[in-house]
């Protein structure tokens, strides 16, 4: 099974959504018996998958467990391009305190094609179940070990952040994954770089969101922050007031959105749109007035412009807690 749903990654790199469906719906969309039906970038798993899923991808997971103890500092050799040895460090204790002292002489030896097997296993256990933290932070921790090792930092970190966007989308209520996609989010900020890379002119018009076109020159790191934009809105079409989602948009509005100008002008008529869809998400709502709009203060006629579109929503909708966040503008 595993080697089933590594070539549907192979086969197709850029899959963008998964879903659990009976064996009865996968084998009538297939057109013949298999746990897997991969079409258009959507990839279907069999209910019946997940035992032998599970059965094939556990063992390697406990296997590699057992040989890096989580909470142990270890000390990366590479032996040749294909193998690495991992060396804890001893641990002196002087006190009440601890130091790390040297590597021991003995290590555990992977080869990376070993590690490739116990990453694919761990994607597997987390497309089946979104909040398998064993599964997560192996998956992190292969992540720097490639970053270290092999200094794949930016492709592998994007690789690693559309592979945990599939997550998020199926179990949107996964705070675990959530949380593991700050963590990726980090290592891609720090891999392309603070403003730094080459910049790009950019012109987006989602028409499911406004009319308004946003031009503006982005560097890499606003080119990621736009996806991240994007794929939130993807999400909160799936379910609205969304408390995770909206929690990991707040983080990317500190992190990388609020540096850049155009994205704010963007996120100011992203948010108000997706406030008119979901008058009732008033996670939204705090968001747009006490992270965006603050930072469009100083735009000509900003105030006039978001107290009439606040006024009709309220008059049509009945917000009347509109009027408070507007009183802290």
């Amino acid at each position: 099974m595993l080697e089933e749903l590594d070539s549907c990654f192979a086969s197709d790199p850029h899959i963008n959504e998964i879903d659990h469906l009976s064996p009865q719906l996968v084998e009538s969309f297939a057109g013949r018996k298999t746990p897997l039906h991969l079409v258009a970038h959507k990839l279907a798993i069999s209910h019946g998958a997940f035992a032998q899923i599970h059965a094939e991808a556990f063992p390697l997971v406990k296997e590699y467990r057992t040989k890096v103890l989580p909470g142990t500092n270890y000390c990366v050799r590479l032996a040749d391009k294909n193998l690495i040895e991992l060396a804890p460090l001893v641990q002196k204790q002087g006190g009440n305190k601890f130091t790390i002292g040297e590597p021991k002489s003995v290590g555990v030896m992977m080869t990376r094609e070993w590690i490739n097997r116990v990453n694919s296993a761990a994607r597997a256990l987390l497309l089946v179940n979104g909040e398998n933290y064993t599964a997560l932070n192996v998956r992190r921790e292969l992540l720097l070990l490639n970053q270290l090792v092999w200094l794949d930092n930016k492709e592998s970190t994007r690789k690693e952040l559309e592979f945990i966007s599939l997550v998020c989308l199926k179990f949107r209520k996964a705070s675990a994954a959530w949380e593991y996609r700050k963590a990726v989010l980090g290592e891609m900020i720090l891999s392309v770089g603070a403003g730094e890379s080459k910049k790009e002119l950019i012109v987006v018009k989602p028409a499911e969101i406004f009319e308004e076109n946003l031009v503006g020159t982005l560097t890499d790191a606003d080119s990621v922050a736009l996806s991240e934009i994007l794929f939130l809105n993807k999400v909160d079409r799936r379910e609205p007031r969304n408390y995770y989602a909206h929690m990991y948009r707040i983080y990317l509005f500190d992190k990388l959105t609020s540096k850049s100008s155009v994205l704010v002008r963007y996120e100011y008529e992203n948010a108000k749109a997706l406030c008119c869809a979901n008058i009732s998400d008033s996670g939204m709502f705090h968001y747009l007035f006490t992270k965006v709009a603050p930072m469009m203060k100083t735009q000509p006629g900003f105030l006039a412009e978001i107290k009439e579109w606040a006024g009709k929503l309220a008059g049509v909708s009945g917000l009347g807690f509109v009027a408070a966040y507007l009183k802290e503008l």
